[in-house]
């Protein structure tokens, strides 16, 4: 049966949402540990020399692969999802006899950077996936960890935090997502409930 109730629909999705960036974890810390593994040591551990700094620098590639192969496909989902939340926000709002604006869904889509099912690049969501702040924070671990000599079971296991959530302790990844996707999810129907009151009131 059909959700039409919008607080029903963001508990239900937010379900799903967290599953999915569960998902997208165990991938996320596959291509790390594939990338750090590259790394050249010596007596197992990083060696601090130029060759691995300019290594650092391509870690870039991680996230890259990452929206390519599946990042770019959750952020399509929660495109979907943010509209559906759209759709059924109006519907609720003409069983309670408040005729909606009839611009919400084109609204929503430019907000969020949607469109025609796709995201758009330069948007919200292409720039969520980009993932700019834990890109930043992934390659100052890497730098900090050559200059430290870091040994390379120790620079594998500590990276896991970044990507991997254990128990209740959510990642770096887990939680970004979870504060700008799953959020994302409820902002856009408080907005387009809070629109249609303001034009409607």
């Amino acid at each position: 049966m059909a959700i039409t109730d919008p607080a029903e629909f963001i508990e239900n999705t937010v379900a799903e949402l967290e599953q999915q960036v569960a998902d997208m974890e165990d991938d996320m810390n596959d291509l790390v540990i594939a990338y750090l593994s590259t790394f050249a040591v010596d007596n197992k551990e990083l060696i601090n020399f130029s060759s691995n700094y300019e290594h650092a620098n391509l870690s870039d590639s991680v996230f890259d692969e990452a929206y390519k192969t599946f990042v770019g496909a959750f952020l399509v989902y929660l495109g979907k999802k943010i509209v559906e939340g759209t759709l059924i926000t109006v519907a609720d709002f003409s069983s309670k006899g408040i005729n909606p604006v009839g611009t919400e869904k084109k609204l929503v889509e430019k907000m969020i950077g949607f469109v025609d099912g796709k995201v758009v690049k330069g948007g919200y969501l292409a720039n969520l996936g980009k993932m700019s702040v834990l890109r930043q924070r992934f390659h100052s671990y890497i730098i900090q960890s050559i200059a430290s000599t870091q040994k390379l079971n120790k620079f594998l296991k500590d990276a896991k935090p970044l990507f991997k959530s254990t128990g209740e302790k959510k990642s770096a990844f887990a939680s970004y997502y979870q504060k700008y996707a799953f959020d994302s999810v409820n902002q856009a129907t408080n907005s387009i409930a809070l629109y249609i009151a303001n034009k409607r009131g």
